[in-house]
């Protein structure tokens, strides 16, 4: 018991704690160079199992799990501050979130924006999708896919609205942590989206 689809807080909360370490940049450092955004490629094209073994954290063309990869932002694994680490939260398959906006959606309607270009609404505010410098002093403002952090797609006001994150395999730069899409039915199953599971901590 205790287990239930993870929240979109609880995606942002990992998600901002991994964007503010520098070991998640391809630089080594946060802000230059750009996030790892895992398999995204279509190379292979299809969705890849993850390792047991947390070094070999890249992908190749038959989705054997490797140590080195020959495109560098699709390392699979993020770290979190506590040192543990993470797989696939920003490629690889799309993921359910525990959210839905079915009729107050940020209005993107003819396909995908940059966060820079996005307006929040009451009901799924930008500070609900990305960190936003109001909410992490180490984010700015100016990031966009360039950073691979993801982009944002509303799909049609009265339709979908049930949240997916990360992003599948065939993504490329729409790729990322932050990557959000709203155009989805809650009631459809794809064979590009999955979902994660979070445990609530037990009373001491």
């Amino acid at each position: 018991t205790g287990y239930d689809l993870i929240s979109n807080a609880q995606w942002m909360t990992i998600g901002s704690n991994v964007a503010a370490r520098s070991a998640n940049w391809t630089s080594g450092t946060v802000g230059t160079g750009y996030l790892f955004a895992g398999h995204n490629d279509s190379n292979p094209n299809q969705a890849c199992a993850a390792s047991s073994n947390d070094t070999l954290f890249y992908v190749e063309t038959d989705c054997t799990p490797v140590s080195s990869g020959d495109t560098t932002e699709q390392r699979r694994t993020l770290t979190l501050s506590n040192s543990a680490v993470i797989w696939d939260l920003s490629g690889n398959i799309l993921e359910w979130v525990n959210y839905i906006n079915v009729g107050d959606k940020p209005p993107t309607y003819e396909g995908s924006v940059e966060y820079t270009a996005l307006t929040g609404t009451t009901t799924t505010a930008l500070k609900d999708l990305v960190p936003t410098n109001a909410v992490k002093a180490f984010w700015s403002d100016t990031w966009n896919t360039s950073k691979w952090i993801g982009d944002f797609y509303s799909g049609n006001n009265g339709g979908g609205g049930a949240l997916h994150r990360g992003g599948n395999w065939t993504y490329g730069p729409g790729a990322g942590v932050f990557n959000a899409r709203l155009s989805y039915d809650p009631t459809s199953s794809y064979t590009s989206a999955g979902f994660r599971c979070s445990l609530s901590a037990p009373s001491p």
